[in-house]
């Protein structure tokens, strides 16, 4: 008896070498998709790098120069009209934009960010900021059992969180103690305490860059806690 020809050697030999031949092309066309999206993923990071690096530089050349005049005019004021209280609040928000430019071009200039450089910047913002406020005491705290490395739009993110909730306690707090802690381990966390007035979270929910905050911390997919107690204090903390 002769078998049917999709039972003989030569039938199920070519079957098996068609089959073989078309998982090659599924496998190869799966490489090739694989590939092109790889391909457009770099193109999209070097387009991304030349954008934070153009940013960069247009921070540093534009503003940070007209800030640099600026210092520069008040400081001529100064020597010719004498010193008075109006010049020197200019010549300190001056000194403020300037090292608030220098520390924006320090993130963008970095990819990667680890926490312990970024907590070392933030320390110093605090130190400078408050070198007119000789009631305040700061202090920092850190416990990095992993240092852990942040990208550059995270770091801004939380750069600008911190520093908005520093500058609305030293601005309407009448704190006298600042605390800055750190926590890297499984998970990162920063906070920023004070022993001011306080304030109702509920009537101030959308005051003072509150708003701003909350959106920069879904941006980075964190998560922001904000408790307050009047004539107690508050303290802001950061989760990731």
């Amino acid at each position: 008896i002769v078998p049917p020809y999709y039972q003989r050697w030569w039938f199920i030999a070519m079957a098996a070498g068609i089959s073989l031949v078309v998982l090659a092309l599924i496998l190869q066309a799966i490489n090739k998709n694989k590939y092109r999206k790889r391909l457009e993923f770099i193109k999209m990071q070097q387009e991304l790098e030349t954008e934070r690096q153009r940013i960069s530089r247009d921070l540093h050349d534009n503003m940070g120069a007209y800030t640099t005049a600026l210092l520069a005019n008040v400081e001529k004021f100064r020597i010719q009209k004498g010193e008075s209280d109006e010049l020197i609040k200019m010549k300190n928000n001056a000194d403020n934009i300037l090292n608030s430019l220098r520390e924006t071009i320090w993130v963008l200039n970095n990819k990667e960010i680890n926490v312990a450089d970024f907590s070392d910047a933030f320390k110093t913002y605090c130190v400078k900021a408050l070198q007119n406020f000789e009631n305040i005491n700061f202090e920092a705290g850190e416990i990095i059992d992993d240092n852990k490395i942040m990208t550059a739009s995270e770091a801004i993110h939380f750069d600008k969180i911190l520093k908005e909730a520093f500058q609305n306690i030293i601005k309407h707090s009448h704190a006298t103690q600042i605390h800055f802690t750190l926590i890297s381990n499984s998970s990162l966390q920063f906070s920023l305490a004070d022993n001011g007035k306080g304030y109702n979270t509920a009537s101030k929910a959308k005051g003072n860059g509150l708003e701003n905050m909350r959106w920069r911390a879904k941006e980075a997919a964190a998560s922001l806690i904000i408790e307050s107690v009047e004539d107690k204090g508050s303290i802001i903390t950061i989760k990731k």
